[in-house]
């Protein structure tokens, strides 16, 4: 059936139509597997992938929630996996809404892929950064088609998830302080380099305890980004509090002269300082 069902969107993908399209989550909280959109679970109680027709195998489940999980926190955002074949008489657009909400929580950046036996239409659901990110998914979803067509689901699945590939290495904003403008103008500036240098803004820093150090635990955290994104410097900024520090290859007098023209001048000018600082 999705042989009859997939001509119609595939002509129209190669036309060129394309779908409706911190300490940030490292973890993707995992949905019980039903077609139902339930309230938004505990993270424990779901997985990454909802397969309720059990259109993948055991084994690929594993290797695509292993992948899943991989990129959710390399690239700081929440994904997901949805496989269907009754959409209960929502839209695809509202079903994958629905199924975001569910899964990995409404109002965070991450994007869920819609595998969609029921009409055929598959789509890619985007919220916060990767809206302003992945806005081209009509190419992974032409690359997905054929496979999926030939019932090879996990194949069809992994070129959706390639639409993450759109997402920056170097500017992790997960504030919404940057339009999508600003972060690629700083990506721009950042990739390509010998050096690697990245950003981090987040809405949800690590909070002092009793006796800690807000200033400390903020530069401890830069130190463990840094090594995590095996960057030569970091700079981790809390948007909330208007805190900020710098991990790594820098000149001593970066982290002041950032938090400067942030605070005088704009947040944007302060990370164009950043970047500038390292001439290579």
């Amino acid at each position: 059936m999705r042989k009859l069902i997939m001509l119609l969107p595939l002509l129209a993908l190669l036309c060129g139509c394309a779908p409706v399209p911190a300490v940030p989550a490292e973890t993707v909280p995992a949905v019980t597997e039903t077609n139902a959109a339930p309230a938004e679970p505990a993270a424990q109680e779901v997985s990454c992938i909802s397969d309720p027709g059990h259109l993948l195998t055991q084994e690929e489940n594993a290797q695509l929630s292993a992948a899943i999980e991989e990129l959710s926190a390399r690239q700081m955002i929440r994904a997901a996996l949805v496989l269907t074949q009754d959409l209960g008489g929502s839209t695809p657009e509202a079903y994958a809404a629905a199924q975001y909400a569910a899964m990995c929580g409404a109002g965070n950046d991450g994007f869920l892929v819609l595998v969609n036996d029921a009409t055929g239409q598959d789509l890619i659901y985007t919220e916060g950064a990767c809206r302003n990110a992945m806005t081209d998914t009509a190419l992974p979803i032409a690359q997905a088609t054929p496979a999926l067509v030939e019932g090879r689901y996990a194949d069809g699945a992994a070129a959706l998830l390639q639409a993450a590939q759109q997402m920056p290495e170097h500017v992790f904003d997960r504030s919404g302080a940057l339009d999508a403008e600003q972060t690629l103008a700083l990506e721009a500036a950042a990739a390509g380099r010998e050096k690697k240098r990245t950003v981090f803004l987040t809405k949800d820093a690590p909070e002092p305890g009793d006796g800690e150090n807000a200033t400390f635990l903020l530069a401890q955290y830069a130190g463990q980004l840094r090594e995590t994104y095996d960057a030569d410097t970091a700079l981790v900024v809390d948007t909330v509090h208007h805190r900020c520090a710098v991990a790594g290859d820098a000149p001593d007098a970066l982290n002041g002269e950032f938090y400067t023209i942030w605070t005088t001048g704009s947040l944007y000018e302060g990370l164009v300082h950043y970047f500038d600082a390292f001439p290579e």
